[in-house]
Formats: C-alpha cells, structure tokens, sequence
C-alpha cells in the first residue's frame, strides 16, 4: 500500500504565498443605490396626496361644510409633516399606499350609499314588495 505524506511545512508556506497574493480587502462591494428623495422634496410629495385625500374627504363626507382650500392646504400641510416624521428615508411604501387606496375607495362606496335627504346609510336590503293575493274564487 502506498502511503501520502504531507510536508506541513511546505503546505504553510504554500498557504502564506497564496494569502500574500489575495486582495486584502475581502468585503463584497456595495452596489451604488440611487439616492433617495429628500425631507423636503418628501413633504412636497406628501402634501399633494393630503391634499387630493382631503379634498375627496371634504367633498363626499361634510359637503355642507365648504371647507375652504386655505384649510385643506392647512391640513394636508399638517399631515404631511407627520409623514416625514413617520417615513423619513423614503415615499410611503407601496403597501401602505395601497391600503389607503383601498380604504378610499370603499369610503367611496359607503358614502354613495347615503340617503341625500337624512343622511343615513340606506337599507342593505330592501324587502320585497307585497304581491296582491289573487281574488278567492266563489
């Protein structure tokens, strides 16, 4: 049988040789993301949603209100410094976005669904009409 030895020497040199040649800087490189909007360029942003939600809001929930748009810019500026305080990095992300889409649009629904003259929601079912019993027959 034939045996196999290993000169450990050699081999540590060997190793050392290799490590001297290999780049000394074994971190991966980052890629270069794109820089991000700013808190301004953000707020700027946040106020156009706010205002175009309040502006809805206004219109189909409190009609009778007039809210002027003095005070929707007031409130949509409002709201949109808290959404640079909530997502400071970044527009809101998609998730949430989509929610409140979603939420809009069935306020939307809900709101559609008002009697104009009470302002109740009107009934889910309506019950049908009483058919007329047929003349009993003599």
């Amino acid at each position: 049988m034939s045996e196999v030895r290993i000169d450990e020497t050699a081999l540590a040199a060997e190793a050392d040789a290799i490590a001297a040649d290999a780049p000394q800087d074994m971190s991966i490189p980052q890629p270069e993301l794109a820089a991000g909007p700013n808190p301004a360029e953000l707020e700027q942003g946040y106020k156009m949603i706010a205002f175009a939600v309040m502006d809805r809001t206004a219109a189909i929930a409190a009609p009778n209100w007039n809210i002027t748009p003095q005070e929707k810019d007031k409130v949509s500026t409002a709201v949109a410094q808290a959404l640079v305080l909530w997502f400071p990095d970044q527009p809101i992300p998609p998730k949430y976005l989509a929610l409140l889409i979603v939420a809009g649009c069935v306020f939307e629904v809900v709101e559609a669904r008002r009697d104009p003259q009470t302002g109740k929601l009107k009934p889910r079912h309506v019950k049908p009409a009483k058919q007329e019993t047929a003349a009993a027959a003599p």
